[in-house]
């Protein structure tokens, strides 16, 4: 594992790799998606060495890897493969995880409609089943973590004071958390929330206000009406 996690850190991400795929697959059990699947999956930390079993999918040991992967990339990107079916089977639990569907372009410019990031990929088992695996990267990476800049992402008109610091990770494989965008994600639905009661109450004052102006106007031209009525009389 440390020499294919080389470029994202060696050991230090081999390790936080297998705890991020351990992370994802106890995060899709709890939503218990109908039609999804996961692996049964135990890590042990023994003297310095961490060692990890996992069920087996049925027949994946009688096909090649390339030939069973149907959703996702085995090869970093170069290659991606989509499948309508799973993508379908992914829409219930990519609700839940606020996760939305997105173009990826593979090595070869083709463009594939994605849910989750090209490292998760997708199996049909000989029992017909739909497995998601390698669940390390079910979230968007942790820009803090991995020291990127925010002068990345912002002009220098946006940029504000930092409000906090991250201590940079030993590994590439730092990404945000489950709790973290659930809770962003009840506070934009609560600035939503407010924001729309905001306008709503300005609008009712607004009519409030213009329907006064009718009934003054009304009051106004009635009054002068009757004056010119006693003026004639």
């Amino acid at each position: 594992s440390s020499g294919i996690n080389a470029e994202y850190g060696g050991d230090a991400a081999a390790y936080a790799a297998i705890a991020g795929d351990l992370k994802g697959i106890t995060l899709y059990q709890s939503l218990d998606t109908e039609g999804l699947h996961t692996l049964g999956t135990v890590i042990v930390d023994y003297r310095g060495y961490r060692v990890v079993g996992q069920s087996i999918i049925s027949g994946i040991l009688s096909r090649d890897q390339e030939q069973s992967i149907i959703y996702g990339s085995i090869d970093n990107g170069k290659t991606i493969n989509s499948n309508e079916k799973f993508g379908k089977v992914l829409e219930s639990s990519s609700k839940k995880l606020h996760l939305r569907e997105h173009s990826v372009i593979g090595g070869d410019e083709t463009e594939h409609r994605l849910v989750t990031s090209y490292d998760c990929k997708g199996i049909i088992g000989n029992d017909g089943r739909h497995y998601l695996i390698d669940l390390f990267r079910s979230f968007a990476p942790d820009v803090f973590a991995l020291g990127v800049p925010l002068e990345n992402y912002r002009s220098e008109e946006e940029q504000p004071a930092p409000m906090f610091t991250c201590p940079p990770t030993s590994h590439k494989l730092a990404t945000l958390r489950a709790e973290l965008i659930e809770a962003f994600a009840c506070y934009r639905y609560v600035l939503f929330t407010q924001n729309m009661s905001a306008k709503f109450i300005k609008a009712k004052g607004e009519r409030e206000s213009k329907l006064k102006e009718i009934e003054g106007s009304k009051e106004g031209k009635e009054e002068k009406e009757g004056k010119d009525c006693n003026e004639s009389d």
